[in-house]
C-alpha cells in the first residue's frame, strides 16, 4: 500500500494546451446541452446586461475543463510513476468564478493535491485541483477532481 502512495507526485502542477472557444464551439456546446436560456443564447438581450454578451453555461465549462485537463500531462506524470488511470470518480467544490464568452481562450492548470489508499493495495484515489483561466489570466472555474489509479509494476 505504501508503494502506491509513494508513487504520487504531490504538489506537481501542469498546464494544458489553450483552446479558443469559437462561435461554432459556443453554439455547439450550448445546443448539445440544451442550455438555451437568454443568458446563453440571446446576444441582443445580453448586450444590456453587465456581462455584455452571451456566457458559456457552467455545464459546458466543466466538460471543457475535463477535456483540456487531459492535455495537462498530469496523467502522464502519474504514468511515469507506474500509476494508470482506472476511472474518473467525480468532481467536487466546482466553482464558476467568472464568465467565458465566445472568442475567449481557456487553459487548465492541474495540481496533484493528495491520495489515499483503497482496499486494494495496488490502487489509490487521487485528488487533483483544476483551475481554468482565460487569456487574461483571470480564473473562470475551480474544481477538485477525484480519480482512481492503479499501480502497474
Amino acid at each position: 500500500m505504501e508503494d502506491v502512495l509513494a508513487a504520487v507526485s504531490y504538489g506537481e502542477k501542469r498546464m494544458s494546451i489553450g483552446r479558443t472557444i469559437s462561435e461554432g464551439d459556443f453554439s455547439l456546446l450550448v445546443n448539445l446541452n440544451w442550455t438555451i436560456g437568454s443568458i446563453h443564447a440571446d446576444g441582443e438581450h445580453m448586450k444590456s446586461t453587465s456581462f455584455g454578451e452571451r456566457i458559456l453555461p457552467g455545464v459546458c465549462m466543466l466538460s471543457t475543463t475535463m477535456g483540456l485537463a487531459n492535455t495537462s500531462n498530469v496523467r502522464g506524470l502519474m504514468a511515469d510513476q507506474g500509476l494508470h488511470l482506472v476511472a474518473l470518480l467525480g468532481y467536487e467544490n466546482v466553482r464558476f468564478v467568472s464568465p467565458v464568452h465566445p472568442g475567449d481562450t481557456i487553459k487548465v492548470e492541474s495540481e496533484i493535491l493528495d491520495a489515499r489508499p483503497t482496499s486494494d493495495p495496488n490502487r489509490c484515489v487521487a485528488r487533483l485541483k483544476d483551475v481554468t483561466s482565460v487569456q487574461t489570466g483571470e480564473t473562470v472555474l475551480e474544481a477538485i477532481r477525484t480519480e482512481l489509479y492503479e499501480l502497474v509494476t
